[in-house]
């Protein structure tokens, strides 16, 4: 397909990727993807219990790695540096950052069961016109 001069696919725009239906999702593109689906009150209802679930857990995470950066920045201001602590601080940051993805990924999976097999298929394919459109040169 044809980039427009924006980087986006002509003729290949998903409509209501960018609307308001993610409310209270998780911001990203693949929220919005699955809630621009036809979606009946149950499956948008238990996809939004899903997102704040979610959100509470990786919120609670995201305050360690806070708390874990805190310990970081004092580690670095230190007279003298020790690299090996400061190497244990960043493998305990890695950890909670990949507990959030793993988190996420997780809840992608339970979100994506409430749906019926022709919205998986369109959301595949939409996620597939996504990573087209990511192809795309930007000029």
């Amino acid at each position: 397909m044809m980039c427009d001069h924006k980087g986006g696919m002509m003729g290949g725009q998903m409509g209501g990727m960018m609307g308001g239906h993610g409310a209270g999702m998780m911001g990203s593109p693949h929220a919005h993807m699955i809630m621009s689906l036809d979606l009946s009150d149950e499956q948008r209802s238990k996809i939004v219990k899903l997102s704040d679930e979610l959100k509470h857990d990786n919120w609670a995470t995201k305050g360690l790695i806070m708390d874990e950066s805190a310990k970081l920045r004092d580690l670095y201001a230190a007279d003298k540096r020790d690299p090996s602590a400061i190497g244990k601080e960043y493998q305990k940051i890695f950890d909670l950052k990949r507990k959030m993805i793993e988190a996420t990924i997780a809840s992608q999976n339970r979100v994506e069961a409430v749906l019926t097999p022709e919205q998986r298929t369109q959301l595949k394919n939409m996620h597939h016109k996504r990573a087209q459109m990511d192809k795309c040169p930007m000029h």
